[in-house]
């Protein structure tokens, strides 16, 4: 009998690995449905391919992954469409993917150990009051001199440097999708 239990208690013990190796991430979503992600697996509403920017996150090169960063959020945005300037308007903003901005987020916080990311970005706004001068100058984008090294940037970035597209996107736009989102 004691064989028979510690056969089951091995297939038990089986079965808890391998659910837990394709464990499911459940999330809710701002549409009230709930989605559920698998962290190994990059997703993406659109079809975007995550796979470059992975591969320079894990490279640790900064710089190369903000530029792709940027092209991709261009490319999700106005997907299929021509693209009016470099700049994603409030208006797409608020429709742009969730599953894709969280992917994005995720890959950038995983990479950097946790350092940078839109919602490190997000956490660092709120704890300078929303003040936008101490915001920026926390995350190195702006200096009283005026004088900034780019190299900082993307080199060594600070703590939320990176990525840095509030350019391409303007930052209100971005923090209120954000929190749409659920990404804190």
């Amino acid at each position: 009998m004691s064989y028979f239990k510690s056969v089951n208690f091995a297939v038990f013990v089986s079965a808890i690995v391998a659910v837990s190796a394709t464990a499911l991430v459940v999330m809710n979503s701002p549409t009230g449905r709930v989605e559920a992600v698998n962290p190994s697996v990059k997703s993406s509403e659109v079809g975007a391919n995550y796979g470059k920017l992975q591969d320079l996150l894990k490279a640790g090169k900064w710089e190369k992954a903000n530029s792709e960063t940027t092209r991709l959020m261009l490319w999700i945005a106005y997907q299929g469409k021509e693209v009016p300037e470099v700049w994603i308007d409030p208006e797409t903003m608020a429709k742009f993917p969730c599953t894709d901005l969280r992917t994005i987020n995720r890959l950038w916080v995983e990479s950097s150990k946790g350092r940078l990311g839109f919602s490190v970005q997000r956490r660092i706004y709120e704890q300078a009051g929303k003040d936008w001068l101490k915001f920026n100058e926390r995350l190195g984008w702006y200096s009283p001199s005026g004088d900034l090294d780019g190299n900082s940037l993307t080199e060594k970035p600070k703590d939320g440097g990176l990525p840095l597209i509030t350019r391409e996107i303007g930052w209100p736009s971005l923090t209120q999708r954000l929190g749409e989102c659920g990404i804190q």
